[in-house]
């Protein structure tokens, strides 16, 4: 129970009080870090104020040209650049859009470092900064600078890109960035294959970066987000769950096919049926979700 209560105040970022010695506080934090999807601010400052005390205090012992950090044994010790703990200072930097900071670990480490993966879900550093929201876009900028197309097609745990974690957490800038950078990350699918970028907007309920994706997004690529078998009809539901009849008007008058084709569109009807306030005049789409209708029935009597 008290690791659990711990656990939700790292993530939190509640503030904690570490009656422990600063080597002993450093070890834990990196321990955690690397199996933990993020960790709260207060605690990243902490662990910061802590590590720069212990790494002036041992600075005389590092040795030249060695990658040094303080341990639970306190004493440093030089680490392979594997260790993804080694890489929490670049996380720091990533999360607060630091890019000064962050530079210099890229060039002490090299070009590695952008697709090394520094966090417990194999994120890279573009991961972490464009997950960080709006306030980072700088920082993703002069990161994409340095990255080539590929390094932007490296994938986390769950199969997501960069711009995968972009539409997820509805960043629009970053996502333009990404794009303008590498557009063949708009075809890049995750988990099963048949969830793309634009999925994952709809799926999260992020109309601007959904009706962005569906500006940018093409059809007859190869894998195709809008496959009339599965990524196709997958997409209309979610954009219908999402309540942006807009958008899934806009979706039909490309691809009319998906209003006929397959279980995942007769599931789409169904949801828009049994949801009330969509047929509410006042509602937030009741000005489109009638065409939106018509279009439905249309297509599904004259196919």
């Amino acid at each position: 129970k008290e690791n659990r209560a711990l656990s939700h105040d790292l993530h939190s970022g509640s503030v904690v009080k570490f009656d422990i010695a600063d080597d002993a506080f450093i070890k834990f934090i990196e321990l955690y870090f690397v199996t933990s999807h993020v960790i709260g601010g207060s605690i990243i400052e902490e662990y910061g104020d802590r590590k720069k005390a212990a790494e002036e205090k041992y600075e005389a012992k590092k040795g030249v040209g060695e990658q040094v950090r303080v341990t639970g044994d306190s004493y440093p010790e030089t680490i392979p650049t594997t260790d993804k703990s080694w890489y929490f200072p670049l996380y720091e930097a990533a999360m607060a859009g630091d890019w000064e900071n962050a530079k210099q670990i890229i060039d002490q480490n090299g070009g590695e470092t952008l697709r090394a993966k520094i966090r417990g879900y194999s994120e890279t550093v573009m991961h972490v900064a464009v997950g960080s929201g709006p306030r980072t876009t700088p920082f993703v900028a002069e990161l994409l600078k340095l990255s080539t197309p590929a390094d932007l097609e490296v994938k986390n745990i769950e199969g997501c890109t960069p711009l995968g974690i972009a539409a997820k957490v509805g960043n629009v800038e970053a996502a333009k960035l990404l794009v303008a950078k590498n557009p063949r990350l708009l075809y890049v699918a995750s988990r099963d294959g048949s969830c793309f970028p634009i999925h994952s907007a709809a799926e999260n309920g992020h109309r601007e970066m959904l009706l962005y994706l569906l500006r940018v997004t093409r059809e007859g690529q190869v894998p195709d987000p809008y496959d009339p078998d599965v990524s196709g009809p997958r997409l209309l539901r979610l954009i219908i769950q999402a309540e942006f009849y807009d958008a899934a008007l806009q979706l039909l008058e490309r691809r009319p096919k998906l209003a006929t084709s397959g279980m995942q569109t007769n599931q789409s009807l169904l949801i828009l049926a049994e949801n009330a306030s969509a047929f509410s005049p006042s509602g937030r789409n009741g000005g489109v979700l009638q065409p939106l209708i018509y279009t439905c029935e249309f297509l599904l009597h004259y196919s």
